[in-house]
């Protein structure tokens, strides 16, 4: 070995020889992060801010448009309102003067299903569409498709004034005995008799049914109406797609309300098969089919046994609570239900099929949970095929509403 040292070849030649020395990896400079941070921060503030001022100006520019458009449903609302008021005050029943019952529950459930929307849009992405970057993409799809200022103000109207519609039916339909005391229950009991041969469509449904898990089963399908109404509600509120579709459907709703649940109603005043025993004297040809199903909720919880319970205490009481007021003939579950069949099949095969199914499903439901007689729901279902052809014709020949969105 020698001692001269070695020299490195450099760019001009060689150089004296250096040990190999790692050079430090950049790391983490916290200092140097916070001040970048804080030298961004005011701008990012500010463009915060510009872009704000920018979707609220987008916002309330769109908004009198919607009003515009909605002004049809905004005024049956009202009047419907202030008719419900009005049979309150002149039938001097104070307790069920409750228009706005529903806006506290609805502040409650709105942030909810808002979130389920969001948080089902995201599964989405992550799972069906797969993009390299789902958070960005979910942000995108927020800020240009879910929130899109036309969309929110598309739906605004009916948000604000919905919670109004529900209120003012609970009131009417907490009214109905007062106006026209439950009258028809035996004509009903026995035409429904009649119908079927001389027996009772709940003692022919009994053999299939009449199993306390089936019962449950059938009892969660019923109280998947409440969903399938709220999310339709929401889905057409701010759909952008199709505005005569949309104009039909709310409008055919809201006259379901009115016409079935309401006026008609009122002139067939009855209770249904649960309360018969309370309201018709003499035998009860009911109470077999409560006693099963008191029976079977030993076993498997069934939650419409709480419900009637609970609305035949308030109607004793004359108290107005959520959902309050006693009404059979005619089923607005099945007349809405008909209307959501309807919406699907204008939507998609697949979605018409389904929701059809779901009208047989709450048609068998309401007989044999003990809410309606199978009357009730043959005539609720062309009540609501009349009330969605009205409402189309309504759309297409005075509104003139496109059948899809303007570009």
């Amino acid at each position: 070995m020698t001692d001269q040292p070695f020299r490195q070849a450099g760019p001009y030649g060689p150089g004296p020889r250096s040990e190999s020395v790692a050079l430090p990896r950049p790391g983490f400079a916290p200092e140097a992060w916070l001040s970048d941070w804080r030298r961004r921060l005011p701008g990012a503030i500010a463009k915060g801010r510009q872009d704000v001022a920018i979707y609220l100006r987008e916002l309330c520019r769109e908004l009198p448009g919607a009003f515009r458009q909605d002004w049809l449903l905004l005024t049956i609302i009202i009047a419907y309102t202030v008719t419900s008021a009005a049979i309150a005050v002149d039938l001097e029943a104070a307790s069920i003067l409750s228009v706005g019952l529903y806006y506290d529950v609805y502040s409650f459930l709105l942030p909810i299903t808002f979130f389920l929307v969001f948080a089902g849009r995201a599964l989405y992405f992550a799972l069906i569409v797969r993009p390299k970057r789902p958070f960005a993409m979910l942000m995108a799809d927020l800020r240009h498709n879910l929130a899109l200022p036309r969309r929110l103000a598309q739906g605004a109207p009916m948000l604000i004034s919905v919670p109004l519609l529900a209120g003012s039916f609970s009131v009417v339909k907490a009214a109905i005995p007062l106006m026209n005391p439950f009258s028809w229950d035996l004509r009903l009991e026995q035409w429904d008799r009649w119908l079927h041969g001389g027996v009772a469509p709940w003692e022919l449904l009994q053999p299939l049914l009449g199993h306390p898990f089936v019962s449950q089963a059938i009892n969660i399908g019923y109280n998947l109406w409440f969903f399938l109404l709220w999310f339709s509600w929401l889905w057409q509120f701010f759909t952008l797609r199709n505005p005569q579709l949309r104009m039909q459907f709310l409008l055919s709703v809201q006259m379901a309300w009115i016409l079935v649940g309401s006026l008609l109603a009122t002139v067939f005043s009855s209770a249904g098969p649960c309360y018969f025993g309370h309201i018709v004297d003499g035998p009860n040809p009911y109470a077999p089919l409560m006693a099963y199903l008191h029976h079977a909720n030993e076993s498997y919880t069934l939650w419409a046994l709480d419900a009637q319970q609970m609305l035949w205490d308030g109607y004793s009481l004359g108290h107005l609570n959520l959902g309050a007021g006693i009404s059979a003939m005619p089923s607005m579950h099945v007349a809405i239900a008909t209307l959501l069949a309807l919406l699907g099949w204008r939507t998609s095969r697949r979605m018409g099929i389904l929701l059809t199914a779901f009208v047989a499903l709450i048609m068998l439901g309401s007989v044999h949970l003990g809410w309606h007689y199978a009357l009730d729901g043959y005539v609720s279902i062309p009540c609501a095929l009349l009330i969605w052809w009205g409402s189309g014709w309504i759309t297409r020949r005075l509104m003139r509403l496109p059948s899809a969105a303007a570009s």
